[in-house]
């Protein structure tokens, strides 16, 4: 008995597998008239409607952001005097939103160490021209005072 070789097993295989495609193809084509094969592409095709919506609705929401995002910003920019400003909070997850407000924490610090800077400099200031003032009048005072007197306030320092 003779062994049949590799290519002739798959060119049989191939044959036969041609075979059962064309068969499948006409039980297909069988099943595709049946009314469920239909009522199941009637919900396919409904869903791709929805996913249709879904995407406009999204590039809608999107768009709608991008309003909500410059309209907070120039009534920002119209407020900017104050401390604080509006902000927009999205929630992705029901696709709502809301308004808030924040606190401008960093620019009011800033505000005030700025403030306070000028104050301790302008403080320091006059304090160190006093405390010259003062020096100066104590050494005219010492120089000018009597020997004793010098020795006397060089002991109590």
């Amino acid at each position: 008995m003779t062994q049949m070789r590799k290519f002739e097993q798959e060119a049989i295989a191939t044959e036969i597998y041609e075979k059962i495609q064309e068969t499948n193809s006409v039980v297909q084509k069988e099943l595709e008239q049946t009314k469920k094969y239909k009522d199941i592409q009637a919900v396919v095709d409904e869903l791709a409607d929805l996913d249709k919506q879904s995407q406009e609705l999204n590039k809608a929401m999107t768009n709608t952001r991008d309003i909500i995002g410059k309209l907070v910003k120039e009534f920002n920019d119209n407020i900017s005097k104050n401390d604080f400003e509006l902000t927009t909070v999205s929630r992705y997850y029901n696709g709502s939103g809301q308004l808030s407000w924040i606190d401008n924490e960093w620019k009011v610090k800033q505000d005030i160490e700025r403030k306070l800077a000028i104050a301790l400099y302008h403080l320091i200031g006059k304090i160190n021209y006093q405390l010259s003032l003062m020096i100066l009048l104590v050494n005219l005072v010492f120089k000018n005072c009597s020997p004793l007197l010098q020795i006397w306030v060089l002991r109590i320092k």
